[in-house]
């Protein structure tokens, strides 16, 4: 039993008569009971450690025997989540008829990524991706030679851990709320992070966009998994576009003549960088979200559960990511509106890093200059 603990107030048992219980066999968390209703938690791996919520499998490329059964192996063991939004089979339909209008009217390798994106959407509802991946990979991989598609699993751990998260803040904040079916409290965070704590696919593909205005690859929900076609190449973002009305009054304000056409953000791109990148990230993930699905990292002084601090700072890391995305996703936005969005990227992360309120700013600073210098204790632990 590892010597530190964060305490919670179990539900009435009647209530939530499992929910004891699944603290250790969903989450995986270590239990000591304190007596008078409440109880101790840990991870099981240990408070602070890190687990391994994030793995990447490397499915195929274009010498792989796509008819091989043992080339979807992993894609088997770890099937999509059915959506209860929409029949299965109906959404297939309609994301297939979707597809092919896009193909026909943009053409060339965008309109058929895109079809395929959409096509292999519809197909993870149905149980059908496998047959539809051996398919149209064949497609792909003429177009893209160096191609290759993988697999980045998400563990049921983390799921339950990052539910416990949420009905505690739930308990926390809004205790008359009787237990229900809908459990109609949890939905209040549902909008504010990326996924709703199920869908990781915006978490996922942050790393294709590291090298923007190229982009790396090309992700399609498997949720909670995700797939991922990484290209063997960069693809490029910007297209050439009309002159609008509204572009001749954009200002110039921080403009870098170069731009995003310098020629050395791609010197020296070799086919093989999206796959240590995809891996060096989702390394990357396990360390942050093993800190933020840690109850031992969120407690008040009288070493209770801070639901509400970890929620805080749960939603932070992912709109912080979601920053990330917008900023590199768009090498062609204004310049005013490039910086904006770096500025709030920067604000998010001071707070992950553990900088209050007395000393806002200085994380800031420190972060435009990549330095550590006077960095919380909370910064070195990540």
């Amino acid at each position: 039993m590892p010597d530190q603990l964060a305490m919670i107030r179990l539900p009435d048992p009647e209530e939530a008569p499992g929910y004891r219980d699944s603290l250790s066999s969903m989450s995986h968390f270590n239990v000591a009971d304190m007596g008078a209703g409440i109880v101790g938690v840990a991870p099981a791996e240990g408070a602070g450690g890190t687990a391994k919520h994030f793995e990447v499998h490397k499915l195929c490329d274009a010498g792989t025997d796509l008819s091989d059964p043992g080339t979807w192996m992993a894609l088997r063991e770890h099937p999509p989540r059915k959506s209860t939004i929409e029949e299965p089979t109906a959404f297939r339909d309609r994301m297939f008829k979707l597809g092919e209008q896009v193909r026909q009217r943009r053409g060339g390798s965008e309109g058929e990524l895109v079809a395929f994106n959409l096509a292999a959407m519809g197909t993870a509802q149905t149980g059908e991706l496998p047959d539809l991946l051996t398919a149209q990979l064949p497609t792909l991989f003429e177009q893209f030679p160096n191609g290759s598609l993988w697999l980045a699993t998400v563990s049921d751990v983390l799921l339950a851990r990052l539910s416990f998260g949420r009905a505690q803040f739930a308990f926390q904040l809004t205790p008359d709320l009787p237990l229900g079916p809908e459990m109609e409290q949890l939905k209040a965070v549902t909008g504010l992070g990326l996924g709703a704590g199920a869908d990781f696919m915006s978490v996922i593909r942050l790393p294709l966009l590291a090298l923007s205005p190229a982009v790396l690859g090309l992700t399609v929900p498997a949720m909670p998994h995700v797939l991922v076609f990484l290209f063997g190449e960069g693809v490029e973002l910007r297209r050439i576009v009309p002159i609008s009305f509204a572009a001749i009054y954009r200002p110039n304000a921080l403009d870098d003549p170069r731009g995003l056409g310098n020629p050395s953000f791609l010197d020296g791109l070799e086919s093989s960088d999206g796959e240590q990148l995809l891996k060096w990230w989702v390394a990357r993930l396990n360390v942050l979200y093993s800190h933020a699905s840690d109850p031992t990292r969120f407690t008040a002084e009288e070493g209770f559960h801070d639901g509400a601090a970890q929620m805080a700072w749960m939603t932070t890391l992912e709109r912080l990511i979601g920053d990330a995305s917008s900023l590199l996703a768009e090498p062609q936005a204004s310049d005013l509106h490039r910086v904006q969005t770096a500025f709030d990227l920067l604000d998010k992360a001071e707070a992950l890093l553990g900088y209050g309120q007395e000393n806002s700013g200085k994380g800031f600073m420190a972060l435009l200059r990549q330095g550590r210098r006077g960095c919380p204790v909370a910064c070195r632990s990540l």
